[in-house]
């Protein structure tokens, strides 16, 4: 099933976005997580469309029900933890954190996901 393109641009808007952070250098590390999370979102609605999910909750029980998505709910569910963190427990990350976010666990998200 091809992922929705309006979705996926949107996903890539984010990309573009966290390419522009210095990961290294930036005291704002909280947002390139969340928005790291929100590009997996896209990703993820950009499968599952034209439904889309009522709310975090229930994307992440599609995410587990679903065959061609179980595969990556353990990074899923780990950039939706960490952006809670960030959004709610006020959770700083180091830039090693928020690189191995990014390199491994927002990349096969998107790798898995742009596969399908």
């Amino acid at each position: 099933m091809p992922l929705d393109n309006s979705l996926r641009k949107r996903a890539e808007h984010n990309e573009r976005f966290l390419e522009t952070f210095s990961i290294t250098h930036s005291p704002y590390l909280d947002w390139a997580v969340i928005v790291a999370f929100y590009t997996a979102v896209r990703y993820v609605d950009a499968y599952f469309y034209p439904q889309r999910p009522f709310d975090h909750g229930e994307r992440l029980r599609w995410i587990e029900e679903d065959p061609r998505t179980r595969p990556i709910r353990r990074e899923y569910r780990e950039l939706y933890n960490e952006s809670r963190g960030a959004r709610y427990e006020l959770v700083t990350f180091t830039p090693a954190q928020v690189d191995r976010l990014l390199r491994n666990t927002l990349s096969r998200i998107k790798t898995h996901m742009t596969r399908q």
